[in-house]
């Protein structure tokens, strides 16, 4: 009997880069925020709209199955993935428990392969464009994106951290299987959380606080090494 073939590893420069990349961002997002609280103090009211909104979706979702549409989120998060990075889908189907996206790469573009291997454990569907629209109408519609945002966020958590398992196909696919992709997928969870805390929060402004921490904290570790 002829044995199925193993998945094709996948794997680059930039994705390997792009795993303590997530982390450092993290960490600045973080230091904002406790920053921005130090200074301006705890906004009781939009912390608790944005944490409501987000264990509210949380567990809306967690009590219906939703399995076909839950299919039909996992393939289009890769065929989104694939059509972004320039390459082009051939086939797309979605079953009740399954389903199956079939897409051309091009030689110039594999090194986004990692990235549509995993595209649906964490690209945010939901809360990109929602951060998106929350940047021009956060100063006319405050309390509404902050509700908006831990909503979304809430959801793109939800389905893309349901379909994480050691087994599954696409980590099968990765150079360093389940481990570094677990580790690209933890560090882009914390990193995007805090990014739509931020902006819920803070507004988009308070992205430019993030720059100076990070030159400060980088010429800190500049003249450590002098």
């Amino acid at each position: 009997m002829k044995k199925p073939a193993k998945p094709k590893k996948r794997f680059s420069f930039p994705f390997l880069i792009s795993i303590p990349a997530n982390f450092i961002l993290a960490t600045i997002f973080l230091f904002t925020i406790i920053d921005l609280i130090a200074t301006h103090g705890l906004d009781i009211k939009s912390w608790s709209i944005f944490g409501l909104s987000f264990i509210s979706a949380l567990t809306f979702i967690s009590c219906f199955k939703i399995t076909r549409f839950r299919v039909f989120i996992h393939e289009f998060k890769h065929s989104m993935l694939v059509n972004l990075s320039g390459n082009k889908v051939k086939d797309f189907k979605v079953g009740k428990e399954t389903g199956h996206v079939e897409f051309a790469m091009y030689q110039d573009r594999v090194h986004f392969a990692p990235l549509i291997a995993l595209a649906p454990y964490f690209f945010p569907l939901f809360s990109l464009p929602t951060f998106i629209a929350s940047l021009f109408l956060r100063t006319l519609y405050p309390e509404l994106t902050i509700l908006a945002l831990g909503l979304t966020l809430a959801i793109d958590l939800s389905f893309s951290i349901h379909e994480i398992h050691p087994y599954q196909t696409d980590f099968q696919g990765i150079i360093g299987g389940f481990f570094v992709s677990a580790l690209y997928l933890g560090g882009f969870y914390v990193m995007w959380s805090f990014i739509c805390t931020i902006s819920a929060i803070f507004g988009h402004e308070a992205f430019l606080h993030s720059f100076y921490i990070a030159i400060d904290i980088g010429e800190k570790i500049w003249w450590k090494l002098q």
